[in-house]
């Protein structure tokens, strides 16, 4: 039971646990499934066989990506799992923001209703900024603007979120993010006909 795990305690497990959580992310920005894969299942059986690290959460959301392939419902429970983890490690805040987004984005929407994503997204900025994970809160605004468009939310307010959240990314330089975040919020200015330049 994920609640019966010891605190890991070797260091160079943990360092490694590091390493593997961000090559997990980069091998999914390139399309690597299977170093996406293998990476996130051997963090996933670190955790069970050495202990829980702060990066073991975001593991087991990760993983959820990959088993949401198969079931939704066994991806639903990887994510829960994920939550479960924060709460066991005492730093645990420090990757609350990336847990969240990759399971109100990634996994939660298939089995969800897509409106319960959208405060959650919204909990996962404001976790990422109190924290500095500029990069994770970063990604919760961009899915909200996404998931907000397929909800329904209404767009005069959306476009004022969509100004807001696009500046910020500007001012944080988080290019990456912001050239996946703004055809979606060009989208909602040329529904709206406030764009100058479609």
């Amino acid at each position: 039971d994920i609640a019966d795990l010891p605190i890991m305690d070797d260091e160079t497990r943990k360092a490694c646990m590091e390493i593997m959580v961000n090559a997990a992310t980069y091998s999914h920005h390139c399309n690597n499934v299977f170093a996406f894969i293998m990476i996130t299942a051997r963090m996933v059986r670190w955790t069970m066989q050495y202990g829980v690290d702060v990066y073991s959460a975001p593991a087991f959301a990760i993983f959820g990506i990959v088993k949401n392939s198969s079931s939704y419902k066994i991806g639903a429970q990887y994510a829960d799992r994920g939550f479960q983890l924060l709460d066991i490690c005492t730093v645990g805040k420090r990757t609350e923001s990336r847990v969240t987004y990759i399971s109100w984005f990634m996994i939660y929407p298939f089995s969800k209703p897509i409106h319960s994503t959208l405060n959650n997204l919204l909990r996962g900025y404001k976790a990422g900024m109190e924290i500095g994970d500029v990069e994770s809160a970063m990604w919760n605004v961009s899915m909200y603007i996404c998931s907000s468009i397929v909800a329904g939310k209404a767009l005069k307010p959306l476009a004022v979120d969509c100004i807001t959240y696009i500046e910020q990314m500007k001012t944080l330089k988080q290019d990456y993010i912001l050239h996946q975040t703004l055809p979606f919020a060009q989208g909602v200015l040329n529904i709206l006909g406030d764009a100058e330049d479609p």
